[in-house]
Parts: C-alpha cells; structure tokens; sequence
C-alpha cells in the first residue's frame, strides 16, 4: 500500500543548450509549454523555457527529492497580474499514482484529502516563515486560475484527456484518472524570497524540493489513517439475539461482522 510512482513538472527557464537533459538514461526532454512565459530581461545563455516532465510513467517516491533538485530551472518568469484572469505564474506540478490503485484513488477522492493537504500546507508554509505576500500563499488560497480551490473529482475523472484549455482540471487537486495519477498543482516555482522585486529571479530549489517531500509524506499519511479507518470498520459488530430459558429474557452475543 502507498504511492507507487511519482510524476513532476517542472516550469522555468534553463541556462545552456535547449535540451541538457537528453544524455540521460532515460532522457528527460525539455518541451515547450504555452502557460510558460520567457524570464523578462536578457540572460545570457538562456537556451529555453517551458517545461521539464520527469521520465515514463513516473519515478520511484525516494528518487522524487534528488531529481528535482538535478532538472530544477536556474530561472523562472516574473508573476504578472496577479489575482487578475490574465494572471501568468509557473507552477510546480506532482503526480502521484498507487500501489492499490482502486482503493487507495477512492480513499482520496475525498473533500477531507483535499483539506487535509491543504492544512498541511498552511503549515508547512508557516514553518518556511513564508512572508503573506509570498507567491506561495497566493496559490494556496486559490488565486491562481490554474489552480482554484474547486474540488471536483466526478468531473474530473470522468475527462478521457487533459484538454488544451479545459478549466475543469485547473484546481489544486486534479484527480486525472485517465493517467491513473493524482495531479497536485497547487505548489510555485519558489523564487528567492530575498530577491523580490528582480524581474529574472534566481529559484530556491531547497525549498520546493522540500515542498515535493511534505506533499508525498501527506499523501502517505492520509493512506494510512484510512487504512486504520478500514481495518476498523471490519471489526464492527453484528448482534444476533438469542432467547433464554427464562420468558421476556434475551442475551445479545457479539459476532465479529465479516459480511
């Protein structure tokens, strides 16, 4: 039981060739994302920006933290219009799939998974001492209109693909079941806290490799909890009344419910 593979997207701007990753066993492809602005200002040797999507259907949970500290981009886009419907930021995107893939999709399919991840946030991001004008709370709140506070897993897993504008899937939680994944797309690319206002801003690649580890342990821990749930329903007892020797006397026996 618990997550099997992880998928990240990483959006950003990289220094050197259009494609640094390739020599990689298995390559790891930098591809062109529309959401994914240029860095404002001119950096020199700035070979592309878009996106860099971890290989095939995923890694194993334990490599999750060293590969987005090695693929992590050297610059990220400035946030414009913020809170506006124009709004442009670059997001940090985890995808999850299970072990038990029907009951452990069904277990988070819940309103209170979704809340659960969110406090967990709220706290991890009081702990960082996030400033409240951070990006990072921007997002959390729902702010951004690629990833809303909406939760809608019935939509959502009915859609046979992502659809290239379809806003149904932009929430803080897209449970993309055609990928047998869940998608967490509430996380920024974290840019340097100390170099507000710069328009190319450096990232802080610790931070958001932290982030991607708080989120699998969340996820871990709320498998978990509703294992107990599970294991605890099963001890539910069924009462079955038997009559005594003695009239208008009854004695309840406990019967483990197995049904």
């Amino acid at each position: 039981m618990g997550i099997k593979a992880v998928g990240i997207e990483l959006e950003g701007a990289w220094i050197g060739p259009k494609a640094p990753f390739l020599t990689e066993t298995p390559p790891c492809p930098l591809t062109h994302d529309v959401s994914v602005m240029a860095p404002e200002g001119w950096v020199k040797g700035m070979g592309h920006w878009g996106e860099c999507v971890s290989p095939g259907k995923g890694i194993p949970p334990k490599e999750a933290v060293p590969w987005t500290l090695a693929h992590y981009p050297s610059h990220i886009s400035k946030t414009t219009g913020l809170g506006l419907p124009t709004e442009k930021s670059v997001g940090l995107h985890i995808h999850v799939s299970f072990e038990e893939k029907e009951w452990e999709y069904r277990a988070c399919a819940q309103k209170a998974f979704h809340d659960h991840i969110l406090e967990g946030f709220r706290k991890w991001g009081e702990k960082m001492k996030l400033p409240p004008d951070h990006i990072f709370w921007h997002r959390w709140r729902g702010g951004n209109r690629f990833c809303t506070r909406d939760f809608r897993p019935a939509i959502q897993m009915r859609m046979s693909g992502k659809g290239h504008n379809n806003l149904e899937r932009r929430t803080q939680i897209n449970f993309s079941h055609f990928m047998d994944t869940i998608e967490f797309r509430m996380l920024p690319m974290f840019p340097d806290a100390r170099l507000t206002g710069e328009e190319v801003r450096k990232i802080d690649k610790e931070m958001a490799a932290d982030s991607v580890k708080h989120y699998l342990f969340l996820v871990e821990e709320w498998l978990k909890m509703k294992e107990v749930e599970e294991k605890a329903s099963k001890t539910i007892f069924r009462v079955k009344v038997s009559a005594m020797e003695r009239p208008g006397q009854e004695i309840f026996k406990h019967i483990p419910f197995e049904g």
